[in-house]
């Protein structure tokens, strides 16, 4: 009995010593008040903290300013560096853009530090603002703004009418390369007076019709397409008299050295007038009379003839109500063909533009005649962009070789004019370079408002086939204007201006050989539009980074209406590579933001017309 009393004595001892361990652990291991003592506790998930870099970067671009519907478009290079400006590579970086066509993801930086792509707006027609940005190892850039511009919508038709009397217009929508955007809807309005149909679609060449029947007073015709973000308004006196052209019609095509009628027919609440005196005048060839008198048709008639091509404007003109035509003159034939390229020697999967020019022996520019282009002896996979195009009013047909990705020392592009079979080459080689050029820019502008002029940086990046830079490259550059615009900036109330464009027209040195060649002088006033308006700074050669820096000068009255070409050459050890900027001239976003004063290049140095064949 001692002994098991003795083993009972032992369990209920075991047990309090079970219970006081227990609790000992409950209390060790943090369950804390409510905690089960048969339970066990998780530890809280930590959440892995991202690795953080001291970098920065900055977005660079070769322009700021692009055309729509641009398939070379701007090189965009994000550049990044550690806390102490040295170059990182193989970071990865990320590029986004509100709008466009990004190309040359992923990107990752090189040994320059650079990560590059594109930006381009092929197939896309809107006027835009691009906004760009860049992240690298956790930094942003600033953002960066590329202005995609250069769509618009020309009227066509007088600045006059008569109440009540229905007038007819025309209008055309083309993007920055002036080519026809079809299948686009427009919208039509007026201050005063009515319009039928309201809304039009563009043809396949960009063109669509509409009529104006005017009110009792003057009006203001609005075309917008707004999808496109480009509006266009063409004024128009109303009276009760009516003065019209009648002959020639609209756009026709007259042979040089012909002498052809031009009629006018005026009239008054819709009766013909009689003995009533009109005047006339022509910007190319030479006219009959300066005026003649209507006869009891309302009827007046002289005569036109020009020894040279080109467009020019007939206008009208009795009771303070003028009547305008747009015709062309062109050469009878083709006599040769003289065909060029903006670069002879391109990289693989560039891109040049090719131009026949059509004349005959004296010059005369042969209008509205076809050309076929056709590649010969070439091995690259190089393509154009069309196999025909139609000679403009400067007699020149244009289209695009882009090359595949091989090379080839020589072949040739023939343009045929095909009514004549008489032809033209030129000679074009595929060099695959050792080494490449960027030109880039910020979206910075400096004004010097002494001399009135702008001043934008650029640099230049020069690097071989592995991305190391090259020092000691020699650079030349090349400042050629390749358009121009006329029109007028406009203000809100709140002092913001907005351009208008009339028209856009062609660099009338069609060979940029500085000389007024026969045929040249578009809007025939005796000079070369828009003329050689941008300088620079020489760049020295690339440094150690395989940078180099210089500066385009130009006065302030040309921002935005002179598009250039800008080329930078980099010759090393004889091989030479070229990288070409084509851009509006960028203006200073002070001069038209909350600025009542407004910019200096109003209205545009060019005039306001809408063609290009009259120079106010």
């Amino acid at each position: 009995g001692a002994i098991a009393m003795i083993q009972h004595l032992f369990r209920k001892f075991n047990r309090a010593l079970s219970v006081v361990a227990l609790l000992s652990l409950a209390a060790c291991g943090g369950g804390g008040a409510g905690s089960s003592l048969t339970g066990t506790t998780t530890p809280p998930p930590t959440t892995p903290t991202t690795p953080t870099t001291d970098y920065s970067v900055q977005l660079l671009a070769s322009k700021t300013s692009i055309g729509t519907n641009d398939s070379v478009g701007s090189n965009i290079i994000a550049l990044v560096k550690d806390a102490n400006n040295n170059l990182v590579t193989s970071a990865p970086v990320t590029i986004t853009a509100t709008s466009g066509n990004l190309q040359g993801a992923p990107f990752i930086t090189d040994s320059t530090g650079s990560a590059k792509g594109v930006l381009t707006t092929a197939n896309l027609f809107a006027n835009s603002q691009i906004t760009l940005t860049a992240n690298a190892g956790g930094a942003n850039s600033a953002p960066l703004v590329i202005t995609a511009s250069g769509t618009s919508i020309g009227i066509l038709g007088a600045n006059s009418a008569t109440i009540g009397v229905n007038q007819s217009y025309s209008l055309t929508l083309t993007d920055a390369n002036g080519t026809p955007i079809p299948n686009q809807t427009i919208n039509l309005a007026t201050t005063n007076g009515s319009i039928n149909p309201s809304q039009v679609t563009t043809s396949n060449v960009g063109s669509a019709t509409f009529t104006f029947t005017p009110g009792t007073t003057d009006a203001v015709i609005t075309a917008s397409a707004t999808t496109l973000n480009t509006t266009a308004t063409q004024s128009v006196s109303v009276s009760q008299n009516s003065t019209a052209i009648t002959t020639p019609n609209e756009g026709q095509i007259l042979t040089i050295n012909t002498i052809y009628p031009v009629t006018a027919n005026i009239t008054s609440g819709g009766s013909p007038m009689n003995g009533v005196q009109v005047s006339f005048t022509s910007t190319r060839g030479v006219l009959s009379a300066p005026s003649a008198t209507t006869n009891s048709n309302g009827d007046a008639t002289v005569n036109v003839t020009s020894p040279t091509s080109g467009p020019a404007v007939l206008s009208a003109s009795a009771n303070g109500v003028t009547g305008v035509r747009n015709i062309s003159f062109t050469a009878p034939a083709a006599q040769r063909v003289i065909v060029q390229s903006n670069t002879s020697v391109l990289a693989p999967n560039s891109s040049t533009q090719i131009q026949a020019l059509v004349q005959d022996n004296s010059g005369n520019a042969v209008v509205g005649t076809t050309v076929d282009f056709t590649i010969e002896y070439e091995t690259s996979g190089g393509t154009l962009s069309a196999t025909s195009a139609i000679t403009n009013t400067q007699g020149v047909a244009t289209v695009t070789y882009t090359a595949g990705a091989g090379t080839d020392n020589s072949f040739d592009i023939k343009a045929t004019d095909r009514a004549t079979q008489i032809f033209g080459r030129v000679s074009l080689s595929v060099a695959g370079q050792s080494f490449s050029v960027i030109l880039g820019t910020d979206n910075q502008i400096v004004k010097n408002s002494t001399n009135a002029t702008y001043e934008k940086t650029y640099n230049i990046i020069v690097t071989d086939n592995t991305g190391a830079p090259v020092q000691g490259a020699i650079i030349k550059l090349r400042a050629l204007p390749q358009f121009y615009r006329k029109g007028v900036w406009k203000s809100d109330v709140a002092n913001n201006w907005t351009q208008t464009i009339s028209t856009t027209c062609g660099n009338e040195d069609l060979n940029f050989n500085g000389v007024l060649d026969s045929g040249e002088d578009i809007n025939s006033d005796g000079k070369l539009e828009p003329g050689n308006v941008v300088t620079f700074s020489q760049p020295l050669a690339t440094d150690a980074n395989g940078t180099s820096t210089f500066k385009i000068i130009y006065g302030e009255t040309y921002a935005q209406w002179v598009n250039i070409d800008l080329s930078a050459t980099a010759t090393v050890t004889g091989t030479e590579g070229t990288n070409t900027l084509s851009f509006w001239l960028p203006i200073a976003s002070g001069d038209i933001t909350g600025n009542i004063s407004g910019p200096a290049g109003n209205p545009s140095p060019f005039g306001v017309a809408t063609n290009c064949s009259d120079p106010h």
